[in-house]
């Protein structure tokens, strides 16, 4: 089973499992689920890119790969953080992380560049 398929099945594991602790016994648990699902999610949709399976698999351009994935990883956590702490729970201060959001957004953006031009 290639790896990419292994992010999918633990982000669709670990999606259904919050959604059982959330709506049937209202747990805290369910909220935290959500992170680790993101980001399984994020992983494997980057694994099923083939131009970045490229980068990643040319020992030239593996480390700024690996950079993107980190980066695209956190701006999904943040966005992910926000939403469950400001939509989710109603606590205002959950704006908070949007800066962090917009930062790795950008970084994301930025290292996806420079990665395609340095082609």
């Amino acid at each position: 089973m290639k790896l990419r398929n292994v992010y999918l099945l633990a982000a669709i594991v670990l999606s259904i499992c919050s959604k059982i602790l959330q709506l049937q016994f209202d747990s805290i648990w369910g909220d935290v689920l959500v992170l680790p699902a993101a980001v399984f999610f994020v992983l494997s949709v980057l694994l099923f890119i083939p131009k970045y399976t490229v980068f990643l698999n040319n020992s030239m351009s593996r480390k700024k790969a690996k950079a993107f994935a980190l980066f695209c990883c956190l701006t999904v956590l943040f966005f992910q953080l926000f939403m469950l702490i400001t939509i989710g729970k109603s606590h205002g201060w959950g704006f908070a992380f949007i800066i962090p959001f917009l930062i790795f957004g950008g970084l994301s953006i930025y290292n996806w560049t420079s990665m395609t031009k340095s082609e």
